[in-house]
């Protein structure tokens, strides 16, 4: 089984930096050869995190400006051909091949070919992340053909905003990732990349393949947003470049509906806030979002079978008798479908409908 990697130059001494930054990347990307700017050897930065879904490697990278190129020394070492799909998070990079040069920026990517040559240039302190997929599993997914030179990944297709989102997402949550979870996984990222490879961002749609990565992106970028008071599906449409419907579908296919799923989560930090701190009860429900103190209490009650008041003063009890507290255990799915309707309902007549 592959093993996942982290790497860096922490404690490489600066002479050695160059050559050891070149092995990392080598080992965990694809053989190339590096040169750092001269004189940077001392105060050169480097991290590579890799990780495996199945046959795709999933590698962040984040350092200081260098260059590199792989060239036809580099080729003859690999018997597959792959592409490698580079997603910006921070930082540029100038990257050629085959004629045509790419201005790498955050959100946006390139997608090269690892039967090609290649130069590339990091002009500033970056971090990307990068899929390597076989190209074999991409026409066998998809019947996409060996790509040959870069293809520039612009970041209003909508297909790339969600590739970037999702690999984002997948490097978070790999770790704890089973064997079937890992397969599906795998599925998703090949036709995210698919469809990001596509000419006209207007001809992209997302299938039944891409819809578990497209909800997992979601339900991250919810968490992010838990606080904002205009959070709904328009928002996280907008987000996504889908249409609202597609929001819809996509909570309905669990037999959820976006506002359950919202007032569930904010529960769930108010919870947290009750035992971690001393702020009023009525703030909290104001900061989360609830109609008022009452309403946070019946939904509270509702969720976790006892009142916020009740609840903040057992914890606070328990901590006293030192005994382990509790309050990040999470309901059973049921009871907090449930607590979500019966806000959904308590809220309807002072809300827009966004199911």
């Amino acid at each position: 089984m592959r093993s996942d990697q982290w790497c860096s130059l922490d404690g490489t001494p600066p002479g050695s930096r160059e050559e050891v930054w070149e092995e990392i990347l080598s080992r965990t990307l694809l053989p190339m050869s590096v040169r750092l700017p001269d004189g940077a050897a001392r105060s050169f930065r480097g991290r590579v995190r890799r990780q495996w879904v199945d046959d795709l490697a999933l590698v962040e990278c984040s350092s200081d400006p260098f260059r590199g190129r792989r060239g036809h020394a580099h080729l003859a070492t690999d018997d597959d051909d792959y592409l490698a799909v580079i997603v910006d998070v921070t930082g540029r990079e100038h990257v050629a091949q085959g004629g045509m040069v790419v201005d790498v920026h955050p959100g946006g990517g390139v997608a090269l070919s690892g039967g090609s040559d290649m130069h590339f240039e990091v002009t500033t302190a970056y971090r990307k992340r990068c899929l390597v997929v076989p190209s074999r599993a991409l026409a066998e997914a998809t019947g996409m053909g060996p790509r040959h030179g870069c293809v520039e990944l612009r970041p209003d297709n909508p297909a790339v905003a969600l590739l970037d989102g999702y690999l984002g997402t997948l490097a978070r949550t790999l770790p704890g990732m089973a064997g079937p979870a890992r397969t599906a996984a795998r599925q998703a990222a090949i036709q995210l990349v698919a469809g990001a490879l596509q000419p006209d961002p207007g001809g992209w749609a997302a299938d039944a393949a891409v819809e578990p990565a497209l909800r997992a992106s979601m339900d991250s970028w919810i968490d992010r947003h838990l606080l904002d008071a205009e959070l709904s599906p328009e928002a996280i449409a907008a987000a996504h470049a889908v249409s609202v419907r597609t929001v819809y579908r996509l909570f309905e296919r669990n037999g959820e509906t976006f506002r359950q799923v919202v007032r569930t989560r904010r529960l769930d930090r108010a919870r947290q806030e009750l035992a971690d701190g001393d702020r009023p009860v009525a703030a909290i429900a104001a900061r989360w979002g609830f109609a008022d103190a009452s309403h946070f209490s019946r939904t509270f009650k509702t969720a976790f079978g006892v009142s916020p008041r009740d609840f903040r003063a057992a914890t606070v009890h328990a901590g006293k008798r030192g005994a382990p507290r509790d309050h990040r255990a999470v309901p059973s799915p049921a009871v907090r479908r449930r607590a979500g309707r019966i806000a959904e309902l308590e809220l309807a007549q002072h809300t827009p409908n966004d199911r």
